[in-house]
């Protein structure tokens, strides 16, 4: 599993809100496994207060944190803010095979992505 997690907030050029709550913030990160991608997002999210004590457990959690921006930066349609959790592993799968053809080589790497996949060199 490949998890991208996408935070984004940009309330800079919102003169609705106060000064305290126009905020320009982009993460986009990846993580291999569930509960490392839940410990990184409670992490970035400490500084915005929106956990209320509270830590995400579960991916499903992303649907009330993103009530809670659309609240706080009162942005009802999350365009402003809004985070996002996605299993990206198929998607990119894909996108590696359909490049791999099409990309000029580094040869260690070569060799590097040859041994990772278990090719044997010797027999090539």
């Amino acid at each position: 599993m490949i998890i991208r997690v996408i935070i984004h907030i940009d309330t800079v050029g919102r003169d609705d809100l106060d000064r305290s709550e126009r905020i320009y913030f982009h993460s986009c990160k990846t993580y291999n496994d569930e509960e490392t991608a839940l410990e990184g997002t409670d992490k970035k999210l400490e500084n915005f207060n929106l956990s209320d004590g509270c830590s995400l457990s579960s991916s499903e959690d992303f649907i009330d944190l993103n009530g809670k921006l659309a609240e706080r930066f009162d942005d009802c349609y999350n365009q402003d803010a809004y985070a996002t959790w996605d299993d990206i592993e198929e998607e990119l799968i894909t996108k590696c095979h359909e490049s791999f053809c099409e990309h000029h080589w580094n040869p260690e790497l070569l060799l590097k992505i040859a041994e990772d996949m278990g090719i044997d060199i010797a027999e090539i």
